[in-house]
């Protein structure tokens, strides 16, 4: 099967990530499910720098885009309005989000020579997308800053994980992004959770209630689309009754 490529995954996710964010900021809680694009996007991204021998190092490129893509969310969060002026913010988020990422990705060429093909492309789509993540989640949340750490690290980790968890010679990239939207949906869920708890949610209880809804049944979805796959990709491997020959 041919794999989706970064540039129409991107395009997609942009799209969608922006959608979803007006949406939410004119109050509309079902817009939360045009978030989950992004998160394919962001961990397609850390699938094609970490595939390239770096083991663990996965793990730093999530936290690495993450933390630009969710500083550059914060920032543009302080410089305009998130709510009165959601055109305005979402753009502010993807320019600064694009600048940064696309110049963290030239240093770690030029500078830190990490020689990984295409990492100013995919250090960008990697802050870009999850700084529409967290500009959705601060929408939620509203003006609880003291969440912002939680919101940064439960979007890295569903980013980050993905690829992780299905790294090996079997790994593709159709199961790969399939468990990123199992993680999509689990951290939506979270965030809906989180929003109806904690004080000074932006939203009214009856759309964080929507929210949790609305992810957990995408999330019982993709878990089972997920566990298929699982069982699919499984079936290609037959024992044959001898243990392996030595050599």
């Amino acid at each position: 099967m041919k794999e989706i490529s970064i540039h129409t995954l991107f395009g997609a996710a942009l799209l969608s990530g922006i959608a979803g964010i007006i949406l939410i900021g004119h109050g509309i809680s079902i817009g939360i499910v045009f978030l989950w694009l992004p998160f394919l996007s962001a961990a397609n991204s850390v699938r094609g720098m970490a595939k390239y021998g770096l083991g663990t190092g996965n793990a730093s490129i999530g936290y690495w885009g993450a933390a630009v893509g969710a500083t550059s969310a914060f920032v543009a969060s302080l410089s305009v309005s998130c709510r009165s002026t959601p055109f305005l913010y979402v753009a502010a988020v993807v320019a600064i989000s694009l600048v940064i990422g696309l110049a963290t990705g030239v240093l770690a060429d030029k500078v830190i020579r990490m020689k990984i093909p295409r990492i100013e492309l995919n250090s960008a789509v990697i802050a870009v997308s999850t700084a529409l993540i967290t500009a959705g989640s601060l929408l939620i949340l509203g003006s609880n800053y003291g969440l912002y750490p939680f919101i940064y690290i439960i979007i890295t980790l569903a980013v980050l994980h993905p690829y992780n968890a299905s790294t090996g010679a079997g790994e593709n990239q159709k199961r790969t992004l399939t468990l990123a939207l199992v993680e999509a949906c689990m951290t939506t869920l979270v965030i809906g959770i989180v929003a109806m708890l904690a004080s000074g949610s932006a939203m009214p209880i009856s759309d964080d209630v929507a929210i949790v809804v609305v992810s957990a049944c995408g999330l019982v979805i993709a878990v089972v689309a997920w566990y298929r796959l699982v069982k699919s990709d499984t079936y290609e491997i037959k024992w044959t009754g001898y243990s392996p020959a030595e050599h």
